[in-house]
């Protein structure tokens, strides 16, 4: 019941904000996901040829992707909180503001910030591991798949997890043809902290 009750509140508060103010108040609080996706898109078509964004099995920037995207919510909150004094109204934009925020999340850490941490390397290490098997994985709109080397970090080396790596079609076919036991991974440490893989060679 109490939950009932919290609910309809919420909805109210929505409602009356709504007529209040209009409804940009509440396309503000998610505009962050159309802004972070138009940077993917521009990014994505004017970023450098062959900028690295490739990181290995176990890397990532799902916290750094989380620390952007509650900087901006912050930022938002802070603008539609001076549009009103009322606590339900701040309740509720507060709430929407950080849906949106966290439905940004993944677009920010798959997008953006992988170029961004690719912009600058350092720590040049090539690190050689074995080679499983390879593989192939259909790709949306191509008939050219995936392709895939699945590696394993030799004993008692923990610089690179084991797992899938992506690799060239024509190195799938080499390497298929060949079989080469072992494959050096050329890597990095990125901008943002992420390795990033720049060279798979046998």
């Amino acid at each position: 019941m109490h939950g009932r009750r919290t609910l309809h509140s919420a909805k109210a508060a929505l409602v009356q904000t709504s007529r209040r103010h209009g409804g940009w108040i509440v396309a503000l609080c998610f505009a962050p996901i159309a802004g972070w996706v138009l940077i993917t898109i521009a990014l994505a078509l004017l970023q450098p040829a062959g900028l690295p964004r490739q990181m290995p099995p176990g890397e990532g920037l799902a916290w750094q992707g989380l620390a952007g995207t509650l900087l901006v919510t912050a930022w938002v909150v802070r603008h539609v909180f001076r549009t009103t004094t009322d606590t339900a109204e701040r309740k509720v934009l507060a709430g929407l503001a950080l849906v949106g925020g966290l439905m940004a999340w993944p677009i920010v850490t798959l997008g953006p910030l992988p170029s961004l941490n690719g912009a600058r390397l350092s720590d040049t290490r090539t690190t050689p591991m074995q080679l499983a098997r390879l593989s192939t994985s259909p790709q949306k709109r191509s008939r050219e798949p995936f392709h895939w080397a699945h590696l394993q970090p030799q004993p008692g080396d923990a610089t690179l997890r084991g797992g899938r790596y992506f690799i060239a079609g024509e190195d799938f076919e080499a390497w298929a043809a060949r079989r080469p036991g072992t494959l050096h991974i050329t890597h990095h440490r990125g901008l943002l902290g992420a390795r990033v893989l720049t060279d798979i060679t046998d």
